[in-house]
């Protein structure tokens, strides 16, 4: 089968730090091949000197055979090589069908041809087999449908070569079903497509071959066929990980102190929410995207204004009117969105974590102390074993598990009581995970009291003690971490 991309000898080098050494990557045509490494392998760098966004150090680029000079995301796309990051770069005010011809609109004479874009993309949809009124906007849109709005651009712009990053992160179960379909019919139609994500399972589903990095090399490229799961992980990060066993100690939390309950608790998404989390435990809250797992950690932590009924901390009534009022009261709260909300990205790894507590690094309660400033950055990198090249380095360039620490350091420095945490592993390699939920664990059995707000069902039966399940903004039920299936899990949450 011949090659549609064949990079060579590549290398790249950012502030003198080298994340990528002599890497060969190859994509047959009509391949579905996955890139794959544990955070900070390379492979976000790889891709985007293929879509790009960066440029090598130095190697080759070949496609179709011929040496590509790729300089700019322009120069890559005029080379048929189209690239849909986690974060859609849609026009959310725009309608679907302008969005997929955005850049390239048919045109009759002067004028912009809107019927004959509306026919067009109505017609890429249904060849797609989705019934979307392509008139509305995308914001209207949920997750699975701007993605297949992605794709249908990158139809329009003649794609040969396609790169998808974590596709599938926040779809539901429906809508993943029909992207299996989907990313096959491109296969089919002769699309070479680079696939990213840290969905193991997804990998062995719909992949043909995979190339994993590490440390910003080559380890293997294996058929799938080829390769078991716990092989893959190996491969990854160089040691076995115990996937779906359970993370927490088993404890009986009937006698335990409850340091926070919801009564009635009711806002412009949430329906009458009542639970209550004790001291030491991990109650995980789950459903399906758009259930309101996002809206309760912003009613707790004072994001959003309740309508009704009454938050307690240890037995008192509160009033959590601002995220202030909350960090007050001992609340941390670790947001879904780490680069947008959690993160100053072009700051340093010690100002991202003193940022939550520069109470303690003033002096004369006016001066930063800079000197301790470093210390605790110095301290807490080390202790959450941030791979990174000094607490003076730019978050920006760290990857998503070793930014997801820094969120979390940023936070324990505080000492909170009660720690939300929002989709905490979302976007993060396997290793990650698994320290994370060591992490969340040890916390746990020191007395902390964990909100853990969680769509991945392995998450949820590995961490939790009790499971409480939201669906429409309305809890649906409450089931046992031990013992509990996703079926189980699933079925609640589709409200049967």
């Amino acid at each position: 089968m011949a090659d549609a991309v064949k990079m060579e000898h590549i290398c790249k080098s950012f502030s003198g730090v080298r994340v990528l050494e002599d890497v060969e990557f190859c994509l047959r045509k009509g391949e579905i091949h996955a890139l794959m490494g544990a955070n900070g392998a390379g492979k976000s760098t790889l891709i985007k000197i293929l879509s790009g966004a960066h440029k090598k150090d130095s190697g080759t680029i070949l496609i179709d055979g011929e040496e590509a000079d790729i300089q700019s995301p322009v120069s890559s796309k005029a080379h048929g090589i189209q690239c849909i990051y986690q974060e859609l770069s849609l026009a959310p005010d725009l309608s679907v069908a302008n969005n997929i011809f955005l850049g390239q609109e048919k045109m009759k004479g002067r004028l912009l041809d809107q019927g004959g874009i509306n026919r067009e993309a109505a017609r890429m949809m249904e060849d797609l087999d989705l019934h979307v009124d392509v008139r509305m906007p995308v914001s209207q849109l949920g997750i699975g449908e701007r993605f297949f709005t992605e794709i249908c651009r990158c139809l329009v712009g003649d794609a040969k070569i396609v790169i998808l990053d974590e596709p599938t992160s926040a779809m539901t179960p429906k809508e993943y079903k029909h992207f299996l379909t989907t990313i096959k019919t491109l296969r089919e139609r002769g699309i070479s497509i680079i696939y990213i994500s840290h969905h193991l399972d997804e990998i062995f589903d719909i992949c043909d071959r995979v190339t994993v990095l590490r440390d910003g090399k080559n380890v293997a490229t294996t058929d799938i066929a080829d390769l078991t799961m716990q092989e893959l992980i190996f491969q990854m990060i160089g040691k076995d990980v115990v996937s779906g066993r359970r993370m927490v100690q088993e404890r009986d939390f009937g006698g335990s102190p409850v340091i926070l309950r919801l009564e009635h608790v009711t806002t412009q998404k949430l329906k009458d929410v009542s639970l209550e989390l004790h001291a030491g435990e991990v109650l995980a809250v789950s459903g399906l995207l758009g259930a309101g797992k996002t809206e309760l950690a912003d009613a707790v932590f004072g994001e959003d204004s309740l309508l009704s009924g009454q938050i307690y901390l240890d037995g008192n009534p509160v009033k959590i009117s601002h995220p202030q009022d909350a960090m007050r009261l001992g609340i941390a709260l670790v947001n879904e969105d780490r680069k947008g909300k959690g993160l100053f990205q072009d700051n340093s790894i010690k100002r991202n974590i003193s940022i939550s507590s520069l109470e303690q690094m003033l002096q004369y309660r006016v001066f930063v102390d800079r000197k301790k400033e470093a210390a605790l950055g110095a301290e807490m990198t080390e202790k959450l074993s941030v791979k990174c090249a000094g607490p003076e380095q730019l978050v920006r360039y760290l990857s998503g598990g070793n930014q997801q620490k820094v969120v979390l350091a940023k936070w324990l420095l505080r000492n909170p009581r009660i720690l939300i945490l929002d989709e905490p592993t979302r976007g993060i390699d396997v290793g990650s995970k698994d320290e994370i939920y060591s992490m969340i664990a040890s916390l746990a059995e020191q007395g902390i009291a964990i909100l853990l707000l969680s769509s991945e069902m392995p998450e949820v039966l590995s961490m939790a003690h009790r499971i409480v399940v939201l669906k429409d903004g309305e809890v649906r039920g409450e089931l046992p971490g031990n013992g509990t299936t996703q079926n189980e899990i699933l079925m609640m949450a589709a409200g049967e």
